[in-house]
């Protein structure tokens, strides 16, 4: 599926050690949740720009992502002639424009293609459908693959991780928390 999203990226075990101010440690505390929250929603969001980003911008290149292993083979003369010459993403915008960052139901953020748009030129099938053919192939189109090239680029789920965790703990320090009173125990 052309979407990336943050399964299995939930939320890390922190320890926070408050000592001495009671009125402060409950005020603290009082302001956790929407911290770890808003923390977690800033950071994911931030990642998933940047994947986002490295999405668009090879498809406007028309390359593979910078240092993702990958090499896309260039389209057949076939399509050229039916469709005229045009970057393999490219051929009508549609799937370009249909990349968006959403939030599901469960909070999480994802990037990826409108699920329920046609596409233009190929009636019968959706701009997912569209995405599942090039990212994977399907026999006639060989895979050139986007999304998981695209993570990797940016430094995949350990760069998503650390941008989510940064958020996190300047969001608690926003409530209150000193630096050193903030531990990230695993994730």
């Amino acid at each position: 599926m052309a979407r990336i999203n943050l399964r299995g990226v939930g939320m890390p075990q922190m320890q926070v050690k408050l000592e001495g101010d009671w009125k402060r440690v409950t005020n603290a505390l009082s302001n956790l949740q929407p911290a770890l929250s808003n923390g977690y929603d800033i950071g994911a969001t931030q990642a998933m720009k940047e994947v986002e980003k490295t999405v668009k911008k090879a498809i406007r290149s028309g390359a593979p992502p910078p240092n993702s292993g990958v090499y896309w083979q260039p389209l057949a003369a076939s399509t050229i002639i039916k469709y005229g010459k045009h970057g393999i993403y490219r051929l009508t915008l549609a799937y370009y424009r249909s990349i968006k960052l959403q939030k599901t139901r469960k909070g999480r953020i994802t990037v990826g293609v409108s699920t329920n748009m046609k596409h233009p030129l190929h009636k019968g099938l959706t701009i997912v459908q569209i995405a599942n053919i090039l990212e994977n192939g399907n026999g006639r189109i060989p895979s050139r693959p986007l999304w998981a090239p695209s993570l990797k680029s940016v430094g995949g789920r350990p760069f998503i991780r650390n941008r989510i965790l940064k958020s996190i703990k300047k969001e608690l320090m926003k409530k209150g928390f000193r630096s050193n009173e903030i531990r990230i125990t695993s994730w």
